[in-house]
C-alpha cells in the first residue's frame, strides 16, 4: 500500500492500516475533497488482497499471540482497568477469547 499511495503523502493525506488484537485497524485522514477517492481507492486495494504468503501469515500471527501474552505482565493497576473495562462495556472482547481465536487461526481463514 506504500508504494501505490506513496505521493497521496505529499498532498496532505495519511493513512494507517494496522493489524490490533482486536482485528485490523484503517484510519484516513487528510483535509480535502479528494480523500473520499483516496479511500475508495485504499479499500478496493485492501479488498484486492489475495491473502499473505504462509511466512508472512505465521509472523503475524506469531507477532499477536507474543502481544496477547505480553497482557500477563502488565502492572496490576492495568489489569483493574481490563477488568472495569469488561464489566462496563458489553462490547468488549476479553483477552481469553483472543487468546483461544489467535490459537486456532489457520492460513485458510
Amino acid at each position: 500500500l506504500q508504494e501505490t499511495f506513496y505521493d497521496a503523502e505529499y498532498a496532505g493525506f495519511r493513512f494507517l492500516v494496522d493489524n490490533k488484537l482486536e482485528g485490523l485497524s484503517i484510519t484516513i485522514a487528510g483535509f480535502s475533497d479528494k480523500l473520499i477517492l483516496l479511500t475508495e481507492k485504499l479499500l478496493a486495494q485492501i479488498a484486492s488482497f489475495e491473502g499473505p504468503s504462509e511466512a508472512d501469515f505465521l509472523r503475524a500471527s506469531d507477532k499477536v499471540q507474543r502481544e496477547q501474552a505480553s497482557f500477563d505482565t502488565f502492572q496490576p493497576i492495568k489489569y483493574a482497568l481490563y477488568s472495569a473495562i469488561l464489566a462496563t462495556r458489553p462490547s468488549e472482547t476479553s483477552i481469553e477469547f483472543l487468546r483461544k481465536q489467535a490459537a486456532k487461526v489457520t492460513l485458510e481463514d
